[in-house]
């Protein structure tokens, strides 16, 4: 489910100024990229719901806790990495191992919680928000990862690079 934007829990609010944060300090220095513009969209996982790719947008993700605002994983996707998007940093995947699920197993961002392969998920849906940015398809990729490396400064993930760095 998105958040409304009247919603202004810490996390909507963590959200709206890190679209400002996109748009006026990033997105002007591509002021050369035509039809460059970034949309925020916060998932809640109501219900266990997994968002999708919208067609013809890549897209900057993040995952964080509820309740608090402590950043879990930052990455980016493009519509041939649908399944990233929506499915591998949900679950323990064998030779996947930058994924929000394995960082999750190894070292539970929340002390005394141990979760395992076949409780990540759920534990997942239930303890995270999405901010995610959608932009066009044809953002170059030198923008995509000026804007992934942007919030990974702006938010400083708990979980970042590949497992083992």
């Amino acid at each position: 489910m998105f958040f409304k934007r009247s919603v202004k829990s810490p996390l909507a609010i963590k959200a709206n100024e890190s679209l400002a944060f996109i748009n006026n300090k990033i997105i002007q220095h591509f002021s050369d990229v035509d039809g460059l513009s970034v949309e925020q969209r916060v998932w809640d996982h109501e219900g266990g719901k997994v968002p999708s790719l919208p067609k013809n947008r890549k897209a900057i993700y993040s995952f964080h806790l509820h309740g608090n605002l402590r950043t879990l994983k930052v990455g980016q996707v493009s519509q041939s990495n649908q399944s990233r998007y929506s499915f591998h940093h949900y679950n323990v995947i064998s030779g996947l191992s930058s994924t929000l699920a394995r960082s999750i197993c190894d070292k539970s961002p929340i002390s005394g919680v141990i979760l395992t392969p076949e409780t990540v998920n759920e534990w997942i849906k239930k303890n995270t928000v999405r901010i995610d940015f959608l932009l066009p398809e044809s953002t170059p990729q030198a923008v995509m990862n000026t804007l992934e490396a942007a919030l990974i400064g702006e938010w400083a993930p708990l979980y970042e690079g590949k497992k083992g760095s």
